[in-house]
């Protein structure tokens, strides 16, 4: 095997592919079920899972610092989501809906959609 491709076939890197596979697998499965309480947080959850893996598996098999950069930003759109919208499907299922007023939704999103834009 080539030395400078070997990184292709990485463990890690296809750990991350399957993970990608996986997540958005679920989310397509979850995104049937959104008229369930937190089905939409959990799949836009998923997707956003999904959009991390990928972003950190491409990265690692980009051979140019140009490219790496751009697939760190990638994955740096899902990173802040996930636990946004992680916070959002629990208040949901907890039944505590009402607490998911318009400001408050502001407040949740306010720091990630910070964050992908520094990035």
């Amino acid at each position: 095997m080539d030395t400078q491709f070997s990184h292709l076939y990485h463990p890690y890197t296809l750990l991350l592919l399957a993970t990608t596979a996986i997540t958005w697998t679920m989310a397509t499965y979850v995104w049937r079920l959104r008229t369930k309480t937190g089905g939409t947080a959990m799949s836009l959850m998923l997707v956003a899972m999904g959009v991390w893996s990928l972003g950190s598996a491409l990265e690692f098999i980009a051979l140019t610092l140009e490219a790496k950069d751009f697939w760190v930003k990638l994955a740096w759109i899902g990173v802040p989501l996930v636990p946004t919208f992680l916070l959002l499907a629990a208040i949901q299922q907890t039944g505590h809906q009402k607490l998911l007023k318009m400001p408050v939704l502001f407040f949740l999103f306010g720091m990630p959609i910070i964050t992908i834009i520094i990035t």
